[in-house]
């Protein structure tokens, strides 16, 4: 076998110490030290990183049918998951994604910049009652892109069964940043050891479920309302015909809005933090809003005009992707650039290790925007880039994403500051790329 380098670590646990301190670090340090695929292993198994852009096109385009996705590691993701675009592969992943797909189309998703809009301008009026006031700023974009996501998707405001359905998902993404050892051994052993912690889970898990279920059949019964909710029941597979059943409906629903709202929160708040630590690219933002939008809130036809803003979110999210390792599983053996992959492995996609190969991004730990406009962004690999993965299972979400990040930071950069007062922000590699603190900003007006 002509095997990549490889990385042992200890008896049975291989490198998993060395993840558990840094994983973003050591990730970092496999590739500079051993280049863009390593062998490791972890739980007495071979397992692959995979950084360098022709191999990750290799295992997301070029031979995809080859890695499945894995099971989750955290149990009750798994199960909220499991049935949805996510969680399924093969044929049953393939119709799904042929139903939803042009309902996530930019130009369909057009019809839902009034409410983010109106959602926005909701934040602003609240953060001028907190000016002086320091705020963590993953808490106030966690909570709007919330409400966007649910309004626009459920049609439902801000009310009890929307707290409801925060709450839930609250409660399961917080199981998954304190996963641990203890946890995944548990988790795969025994996930329904009667514990307060496995009960909490277990009743978000229900408790979701039950809430987009009683939506899905009130909807039935009402009259139609211009939302994803609608747009996904009235969706149908051009090959055969048929939509999706209740059960597929509340999965995807489900799907998209735990997979939605925290990833982009986290995306807005490293933009933010990253803003004050590079004034004149702020500056610069600021230019292009005032002769953009000269004062108003973004329409449909002003999105394609806001280039350095997308180029700035596009930017924040190379160097702080909210997914910054995803997982396959080979299903075969395998051979990528001449090593030998084993059928039954774990392969780990690196986004923050491929966004900051040098080979492919000058001056990697440096925030410009600049990288993502003219000439230059025509240059990038296809899969030097990969914030929302890439190939036949690229997020469905993207464009949904740039939209409402965009119209939220058209609406609040103008008007306010936020400051890091000497705060030096710090990763924390959780299921999400998330900053340790929430980063506290202090919060000024815009003079």
């Amino acid at each position: 076998m002509n095997t990549p380098p490889t990385v042992n670590g200890l008896p049975y646990l291989g490198i998993y110490r060395n993840i558990k301190e840094d994983i973003l670090g050591y990730s970092l340090d496999l590739a500079n030290t051993h280049g863009g695929l390593v062998r490791y292993k972890q739980f007495g198994k071979y397992g692959y990183q995979v950084s360098e852009p022709e191999y990750v096109k290799h295992v997301l385009q070029t031979n995809a049918k080859n890695y499945k996705k894995p099971a989750f590691d955290v149990s009750r993701l798994d199960q909220v998951f499991k049935g949805g675009l996510i969680g399924v592969d093969g044929d049953v992943w393939t119709r799904q994604r042929r139903i939803i797909q042009p309902q996530f189309a930019r130009k369909a998703l057009m019809q839902l910049i009034p409410t983010m809009i109106f959602l926005s301008e909701g934040l602003a009026k609240k953060w001028e009652g907190k000016i002086g006031q320091t705020i963590n700023v993953f808490e106030e974009m966690g909570e709007v892109l919330f409400s966007i996501i649910t309004q626009t998707m459920l049609g439902i405001s801000i009310g009890e069964t929307q707290k409801d359905i925060a709450k839930a998902c609250n409660t399961i993404n917080e199981e998954s940043r304190n996963f641990n050892l203890l946890a995944r051994l548990a988790g795969k052993h025994f996930p329904n050891l009667p514990n307060p912690a496995n009960k909490k889970a277990d009743d978000a898990v229900s408790l979701l479920h039950l809430t987009v279920s009683d939506i899905i059949s009130g909807r039935k019964n009402s009259e139609p309302k211009n939302d994803l909710l609608q747009m996904l029941m009235d969706a149908r597979d051009e090959e055969s015909g048929e939509g999706y059943n209740d059960l597929e409906l509340r999965n995807q629903i489900i799907t998209l809005m735990l997979a939605g709202y925290e990833t982009s929160a986290n995306a807005l708040t490293w933009l933010w933090g990253m803003l004050d630590q590079y004034q004149q690219h702020q500056n610069d933002l600021l230019d292009e809003l005032k002769y953009v939008l000269g004062g108003r809130a973004a329409s449909e036809g002003d999105l394609k005009n806001l280039k350095l803003m997308k180029a700035a979110i596009e930017e924040g999210m190379r160097l702080y992707p909210s997914v910054h390792t995803f997982p396959r599983e080979s299903i075969n053996n395998d051979t990528i650039n001449g090593f030998d992959i084993l059928g039954g492995a774990r392969i780990n996609i690196q986004p923050y290790v491929t966004h900051r190969n040098p080979d492919y991004w000058p001056e990697p730990e440096v925030f410009n925007p600049h990288r993502f406009l003219g000439e230059t962004s025509k240059n990038i690999h296809k899969y030097a880039y990969i914030p929302f993965g890439g190939g036949p299972r690229l997020c469905i979400g993207y464009h949904f994403a740039i939209i409402e990040m965009s119209i939220l930071m058209s609406i609040l950069l103008p008007r306010f500051k936020l400051k890091l007062n000497g705060y030096t922000p710090i990763a924390a590699a959780h299921t999400t790329l998330t900053e340790l603190n929430g980063m506290p900003m202090q919060l000024e007006v815009r003079k």
